[in-house]
């Protein structure tokens, strides 16, 4: 019985998050109390990050380590969980670079005619540097709250009727 008071109490804190969600799409993003949020404010230039210690519905508010914020106030979030491409991407051009100088110097071995040069360098190199920079530029994305992302607070808690 005691184990089942500590499932009970875990899923609880579950249901109450804050949802993200793309006008028209039935995909969405949640943050849950205890997550990481990067946030900006309107009128703001700087970025704010914090755990997100509690969630209040009522007043629509949510509680960081060293302020709370107003739903309202904020602008845009930002998501570090990055595109799903750019890291596939760049991990083909660092095998591709890698390969590449691996197959030159084999080549360089195994026949003196043709030897590792600059330009094989220059590929790998190349290579290496392109997948760093895709894997990189593309590791966060913004979400502008406006038309096109809604923030909303979802409270799924069940309310117990007194008889």
């Amino acid at each position: 019985m005691g184990w089942a008071m500590i499932v009970i109490s875990h899923a609880v804190a579950g249901q109450i998050y804050l949802q993200l969600e793309k006008r028209g799409r039935a995909r969405t993003l949640k943050f849950t109390v205890g997550q990481q949020l990067t946030w900006q404010e309107h009128h703001e230039k700087e970025w704010h990050t914090a755990k997100l210690v509690r969630i209040i519905p009522q007043d629509r508010l949510l509680v960081f380590d060293d302020r709370y914020v107003p739903l309202d106030r904020i602008a845009a979030l930002r998501s570090f969980k990055g595109a799903r491409w750019s890291k596939a991407t760049a991990y083909q051009l660092y095998l591709f670079g890698v390969s590449w100088s691996v197959y030159a110097l084999i080549a360089d071995i195994f026949d003196p005619t043709d030897p590792y040069t600059k330009g094989d360098l220059a590929v790998t190199a190349t290579a290496g540097v392109t997948g760093y920079l895709l894997y990189r530029l593309f590791r966060s994305r913004t979400y502008r709250v406006g038309r096109k992302w809604k923030l909303r607070i979802v409270d799924l808690r069940v309310k117990a009727q007194s008889s």
